[in-house]
């Protein structure tokens, strides 16, 4: 199977991968370092979503054979889960493969989420966060989620807008979870709101992209779900901020006040 698929398709399966099997819930190692050099072993298998062949586990004959082998169709597996997955395909349906290859806080394991979060320690980036709590929020705000996101984004936003130069470009990423009609309410909402706090702003673009496709994004939930380990674990356990810690030297702004009445 390996053959069909071009090295530049496999490099990028397996560095998204965190070297853990994608299936949730499993985060089985996908390769093995052995007593020495010689002994490692590559255990991971590439499996395909859409079958790649007639008679193959979810096999469609209208799927575009030009998008077979390409990374938005493959997915890497421990051997286990791979023959699961082809043996119960009403269980595993293709709809429920296509969610599980991006890389997440949600489903890596302790020693992927803290190799991603040391990386992002080495980056050059700032980070703001805002922790809301439910106790804090108002009852019309928890039934208008959308009104609550988009002033939530504007007052992040208001913080980045200082420290970023007017004749810069500000191009804002965001997770494309909004119909259509949505994300063009909330472009107009942002400029408008900006437009009328600043005299001059940056060149201002608003991208709404898949987090499968965009590495930026899958940084982005290892950074949230580092927050959201550390507010959901704060009553449980002392070891609640050891994933935040590791990041602690980028992190501008925490705000976990965020409504609270004084």
């Amino acid at each position: 199977m390996s053959s069909s698929i071009s090295q530049s398709e496999q490099k990028i399966l397996w560095g998204r991968s965190g070297n853990v099997c994608a299936i949730p819930g499993c985060n089985s190692q996908l390769t093995r370092q052995g007593i020495n050099e010689d002994s490692n072993s590559v255990i991971g298998e590439m499996a395909h979503i859409f079958g790649e062949n007639s008679g193959a586990a979810r096999y469609d004959a209208e799927f575009p054979i030009k998008k077979l082998n390409k990374y938005e169709n493959l997915i890497l597996l421990c051997p286990t889960c791979h023959t699961t997955i082809d043996k119960n395909t009403s269980e595993f349906t293709i709809e429920k493969l296509k969610e599980t290859p991006e890389l997440k806080f949600s489903n890596s394991s302790d020693l992927v989420r803290k190799a991603v979060l040391l990386k992002v320690a080495e980056l050059d980036v700032s980070i703001y966060a805002l922790i809301i709590k439910k106790e804090y929020t108002k009852k019309d705000l928890k039934e208008n989620i959308r009104i609550l996101y988009n002033y939530l984004i504007k007052i992040l936003l208001e913080s980045v807008i200082k420290e970023v130069n007017q004749k810069e470009e500000l191009f804002i990423f965001l997770d494309k979870c909004m119909p259509y009609s949505k994300i063009e309410n909330f472009g107009d909402y942002i400029k408008t709101e900006f437009y009328s706090l600043y005299s001059s702003l940056p060149k201002l673009e608003i991208n709404h992209d898949n987090s499968l496709q965009n590495g930026g994004l899958q940084v982005t939930d290892f950074i949230c779900g580092a927050f959201g380990y550390k507010y959901n674990k704060k009553k449980l356990s002392d070891g609640c901020d050891e994933y935040t810690r590791i990041i602690q030297k980028r992190i501008v702004s925490e705000r976990s006040d965020f409504f609270k009445k004084n």
